[in-house]
């Protein structure tokens, strides 16, 4: 679920407007080929409510753009504070993710 809820917001980010059916139907056939590939390569379990729960996970995340945008009353204010949020926790993330690796390679 949550790691949708970003693909939600992205794919609702672009310039040209996709009907919600449209996103809806990309967002299951990425969480479909998710799921394909984990099958294939034997990770964890695969599961038919991880696509519904994906899915669910990206519709969350299209409403939070849409009220995002309306609380900000601009379509670029809020493209710009979500694409800074997101460089800073990516920059934090991969920060994170060297310290660990540091440690186990010491």
């Amino acid at each position: 679920f949550l790691l949708f809820v970003p693909f939600g917001i992205y794919i609702s980010m672009p310039g040209k407007k996709l009907n919600f059916a449209v996103r809806l139907l990309i967002m299951a056939a990425a969480s479909l080929c998710l799921e394909i590939c984990q099958y294939a390569l034997s990770i964890g379990v695969t599961d038919i409510t991880d696509i519904s729960s994906n899915a669910f996970g990206g519709i969350a995340g299209m409403a939070f753009y849409s009220r995002f945008v309306k609380m900000l009353k601009s379509k670029k204010r809020a493209d710009t504070a979500i694409i800074i949020t997101a460089a800073v926790v990516t920059a934090e993330v991969i920060g994170f993710a060297l310290l660990l690796m540091s440690s186990y390679f010491a």
